[in-house]
């Protein structure tokens, strides 16, 4: 889980083992293993996924970042997973990551600042990202205030019209 402090991935031991029984599972494989990307989920619409990536001024509200669920909709990491498995893809072979950075956005009003509030563009950061340890240290710095949500199991953070969403120790823990 991510540290606050040291800004650093801590895995306990006995997951770490894991982990190397699994990379060199995987490196001996014959033939290798392929990678797989999956953006949406079955029956997306392809291009609607490509435009909000490249377009900033497409994206009109700010979403959970790397919501678990998405109780309005389905897109999230759960719908994301199942559509998977429901294609074909064995259960052991879908593999769930995590983002370890936040993505910014500038508040439309600042007053609004929940989940799915309206946006006129990108936040601070390199194009609106911001990793880990920069999300921290502005939290820090500019006394944001820290939002846990349940119903996505992601974190939120919100300053002005600054918001930031990312995934803190809680919401990693619980995926």
């Amino acid at each position: 889980m991510p540290n606050n402090v040291m800004f650093k991935f801590e895995i306990p031991n006995s997951t770490v083992v894991l982990l190397l029984d699994f990379s060199t599972t995987l490196h001996r494989k014959k033939p290798p293993v392929k990678t797989l990307i999956s953006i949406g989920y079955g029956g997306a619409n392809p291009q609607q996924f490509a435009r909000m990536a490249s377009e900033a001024k497409s994206r009109k509200s700010q979403g959970a970042h790397a919501a678990l669920y998405d109780p309005k909709g389905n897109i999230s990491t759960s719908c994301g997973l199942k559509s998977w498995i429901r294609a074909g893809m064995p259960w052991h072979m879908v593999v769930m990551g995590l983002p370890l950075y936040g993505r910014t956005w500038k508040l439309k009003d600042p007053n609004l600042n929940e989940i799915g509030a309206p946006v006129v563009g990108l936040g601070p950061g390199d194009e609106g990202v911001l990793n880990f340890a920069e999300v921290v240290k502005f939290n820090e710095e500019n006394g944001a205030t820290v939002v846990y949500d349940v119903e996505t199991v992601s974190t939120y953070s919100y300053v002005g019209s600054s918001c930031i969403g990312y995934d803190d120790t809680l919401s990693t823990l619980l995926k």
